[in-house]
């Protein structure tokens, strides 16, 4: 699955040079998890030198690990044009991924699914099952978590539960 995360990124040309029209960043993580397709900046003018743009860049999430980690994703800045080149600095966008699930929680999700809907029929790895509960996992679930765990696990084996008995 992938996940798409929205950002709003604050960008200056700290240089003594425009950027050109059509001049585009774009960035993917060492690992290949975190990728920021090409986004055009400025389509219509230049930037000139101590101007600042604000831009709302989509960051695709390809995997997500159920353990804390933090993954950097280098931008760069292109132009269409391949004649200028201007010296840049890259933008580094760090990302903490934070463990939701605790392994004491996964337990309990999985005991009750394997008591009330025989989990072990379906043939489900540990990941395959962490994936379906972050699948399902919505914010308001999110913002449960720590508050009222019994209630997140009851609900997520009610959602996953019923997903079960389609499959069964």
């Amino acid at each position: 699955m992938n996940y798409i995360f929205n950002h709003k990124i604050t960008l200056i040309n700290n240089g003594n040079l425009p950027w050109p029209k059509n001049s585009f960043i774009y960035g993917i993580s060492n690992d290949g998890t975190l990728e920021c397709k090409p986004l055009i900046l400025n389509t219509n003018k230049e930037i000139i030198p101590n101007e600042k743009i604000i831009k709302e860049i989509s960051i695709n999430l390809k995997k997500i690990k159920n353990e804390n980690y933090e993954i950097i994703l280098p931008l760069k800045l292109f132009f269409q044009d391949k004649s200028k080149s201007i010296k840049q600095n890259e933008f580094i966008l760090k990302v903490k991924a934070i463990n939701l699930i605790s392994n004491e929680m996964f337990n309990k999700i999985k005991e009750k699914l394997e008591e009330d809907y025989s989990l072990s029929n379906i043939g489900w790895s540990d990941n395959e099952l962490m994936e379906e509960i972050y699948i399902n996992l919505n914010e308001e679930l999110i913002g449960l978590l720590g508050k009222d765990d019994e209630l997140v696990i009851n609900r997520i084996c009610e959602i996953i539960g019923g997903y079960l008995l389609d499959v069964l």
